[in-house]
């Protein structure tokens, strides 16, 4: 056929793409477009022809796939396209654990050039619904028109757009987190609100909360500066989050509390209420959070990884425990009786600040911190003695920096376990490992993220091995 813009046709799913389109194929060409599932039998307009592949828009589809779970009208709506989070959303789980486990190994073998043939069984999340710890909510103020105050929308972006999606029952976000977005949009739209939400023009909110502690932290940021004396604005906003809070409670059987509420502006961060932080526990042990720091999302499944790196230590007693990207020291403390000493590095402040408070406060003596990039600082620090010790890297989903590698390479570390949340940087940053002479001799898949293409994995590296066997570069 010849392959035009405007062609409509119909196709099968035959798969999807690691950030959630659908791929369909016709006479050996690759089409890919939104909106569908795996076996959906669809129909499409083509619209953007390229060398290699099409680009294409979702019409109808035709009849629905096997793997598909019903879902009613509502949920449909909720669930379709809200900023791409939401992709695998209706799909089956198992087939959702099948299709991550498969990118996963596609992207090893397609950049770090690895067939690797111990990969454990992914590790599935029992909760899969409402299991965020941390949701951001984008604010829109609309158009104002004659004396009208204008409405204000809290919620997420729709997909490739600026749109937002209201989303009261996106099924990925705590029931209290669906609950103070709520509290605090209609707060922000009743006819007699204070005319500084006008002027403040927030941009954000954001929550954090324990499903443990039932502690919350609310964190509304403008770009605005922002002055303490609003006292009848904080007054009349931490009486109504308490009052709708109070009702969650009564209506889901929980206990959950206002801990923290923050109004950060261009300058500083401004704290009306409560404490700067909320607290959560991993196993026996607590840790603070703050509105700066990073935090696992998943609050039913943060010591199922922990649990899986902590296989990989096979109970030995280390001299140092290198926590490197550490955060406020979650793994190594966790991980904390495996060694004579942790060692955490971390670029920020309030992280590394909020590390050393946790140590205190989960008496775990055997701990050092040090604030600044793991490339600098680990080359420093590893002068000493780093035999019998390992390496244990948790970096942002841009990887590790090749220097980073290349330093704990050349150091007497012969074992690295790297968690990753981004296949794609893993295989780079594996496949420059192996040419260090550290080489993939185990991966387990974690799903963090159900409901969405990503997937985290804890790989463990080892110096002097060949476990790991490469791919010839015209494998595809």
């Amino acid at each position: 056929m010849d392959f035009c813009v405007g062609n409509i046709i119909d196709v099968f799913v035959v798969d999807m793409t690691s950030d959630g389109r659908a791929v369909a194929k016709c006479e050996k060409r690759v089409i890919f477009f939104e909106g569908a599932l795996l076996g959906d039998l669809v129909k499409v307009r083509f619209t953007n022809i390229k060398k290699n592949y099409i680009e294409a828009e979702l019409l109808e589809i035709v009849s629905y796939s096997k793997y598909r779970v019903r879902l009613n009208e509502e949920d449909k709506e909720q669930f379709v396209c809200i900023e791409g989070i939401c992709s695998l959303m209706g799909l089956n789980y198992e087939k959702q654990l099948e299709l991550k486990t498969n990118h996963l190994q596609n992207s090893l073998k397609r950049i770090g050039k690895f067939s690797i043939s111990k990969i454990n069984k992914i590790v599935a999340c029992k909760t899969i619904y409402h299991y965020r710890n941390k949701t951001k909510y984008h604010i829109q103020y609309s158009p104002q028109t004659g004396q009208i105050p204008p409405e204000i929308n809290i919620g997420f972006y729709q997909r490739k757009s600026h749109t937002i999606v209201e989303s009261k029952n996106n099924m990925l976000q705590s029931k209290i987190a669906r609950t103070l977005s709520m509290s605090v949009r209609n707060f922000f739209n009743t006819p007699t609100r204070p005319p500084i939400i006008q002027t403040l023009k927030f941009q954000s909110l954001t929550i954090k909360n324990s499903s443990i502690t039932f502690e919350t932290m609310l964190i509304l940021q403008t770009g605005q500066e922002y002055y303490k004396e609003n006292i009848d604005f904080q007054n009349s906003l931490i009486a109504k989050i308490k009052a709708d809070i109070k009702k969650h409670n009564q209506k889901e059987k929980e206990n959950y509390q206002l801990t923290s509420l923050i109004i950060k502006d261009k300058n500083k961060s401004n704290c009306i209420y409560g404490r700067n932080y909320i607290t959560d526990k991993i196993g026996k042990y607590t840790f603070k959070i703050s509105a700066e720091t990073f935090y696992q999302v998943n609050q039913y499944q943060i010591e199922a990884l922990y649990q899986t790196i902590k296989k990989y230590l096979e109970n030995k007693k280390y001299k140092i425990i290198f926590d490197i990207y550490c955060g406020v020291g979650t793994i190594g403390q966790y991980l904390s009786k495996y060694a004579e000493k942790i060692i955490g590095i971390e670029t920020n402040k309030s992280s590394i600040a909020l590390a050393k408070e946790n140590a205190e406060i989960n008496k775990v003596e055997n701990t050092e911190y040090y604030c600044g990039k793991a490339e600098t600082i680990f080359p420093k620090i590893a002068s000493q003695d780093t035999s019998e010790s390992i390496a244990i890297l948790d970096p942002p989903r841009a990887g590790c920096q090749a220097s980073l590698l290349k330093a704990i390479a050349t150091s007497s570390i012969s074992t690295i376990i790297y968690t990753s949340c981004q296949p794609s940087t893993l295989s780079r940053d594996a496949k420059i490992l192996a040419s260090l002479g550290f080489f993939l001799k185990e991966l387990s898949p974690v799903d963090m993220f159900p409901h969405t293409p990503h997937i985290e994995a804890v790989s463990i590296f080892e110096s002097g091995q060949t476990l790991a066997q490469e791919v010839p570069e015209t494998a595809s």
